[in-house]
């Protein structure tokens, strides 16, 4: 073996082997900085879209007297714009906007889209529309930011003495990832309360919801290092028709 092959054989010296793990300690580094950043940019951009849609949404009742979607007279301003049948553009006016799947053509909680663009107040390109009981996310309702599973709805839901129009972050799609416990905790401390069964923003009482929050003690409190995806609503209910003791 020549003196060239003895030289280059050797292993890596103490100094290269510090060199190699202060890299890797740097890339594993950046990595989780840039998921954090990545992270916090997603729920920034889901905050504003709460505050973006919230305000579409009164302003278009300020405007219209009416709520989008549910507007019973919409035909008589858009015309075939909103729907070639014109009935199908109009809501029933009962104040509430209702998702209903009886008649895919005339779904309120659809339609509530297409009324904020055609008024010119919400910038989408949205149906009004579906040929399937389920939302179809960029099809008939809006898309979110955390993930590409979940999409904006506007429903109405009732207890034994009220009604509320809900404004909710749902998961479509049952094999879909849905939104991690920790994203709803910080999303819930930087616009509202920070209790997950109380306030604007509330989660569903079933599993697999129930393990993104602890019941040991009233107010029940986030459990953000439960790593359990759950799918279920995150409500962040329409000025106006909002009740703090409301808890679905």
């Amino acid at each position: 073996m020549s003196l060239y092959n003895k030289r280059y054989t050797k292993g890596f010296t103490l100094v290269e082997m510090s060199i190699v793990v202060l890299i890797a300690g740097l890339l594993i580094i950046g990595l989780v900085y840039g998921s954090s950043v990545a992270q916090n940019a997603r729920i920034r951009r889901t905050i504003l879209d709460v505050e973006n849609y919230t305000q579409q949404i009164l302003l278009f009742r300020n405007q219209y007297s009416a709520y989008p979607g549910d507007m019973p007279n919409a035909s008589t301003i858009w015309g075939t714009q909103c729907a070639p049948t014109i009935a199908n553009c109009n809501g029933n006016g009962d104040g509430y906007i209702d998702f209903n799947t009886t008649n895919l053509l005339n779904n309120e909680s659809w339609r509530a889209w297409q009324h904020l663009k055609l008024a010119s107040i919400g910038n989408n390109t949205l149906s009004g529309t579906g040929t399937a009981a389920t939302s179809v996310i960029g099809g008939n309702v809006p898309a979110s930011n955390l993930n590409v599973a979940l999409g904006w709805e506007l429903n109405t839901y009732s207890t034994s003495t009220q009604k509320y129009t809900l404004l909710e972050l749902y998961k479509i799609g049952s094999t879909r990832q849905g939104i991690p416990c920790q994203d709803v905790a910080l999303i819930d401390a930087k616009i509202d309360d920070g209790l997950p069964r109380r306030g604007n923003i509330t989660i569903a009482n079933t599993s697999p919801s129930t393990g993104c929050y602890s019941t040991s003690a009233t107010p029940y409190t986030y459990n953000p290092s439960n790593t359990t995806t759950n799918g279920s609503l995150q409500r962040v209910i329409i000025a106006g028709l909002y009740h703090p003791n409301y808890e679905p």
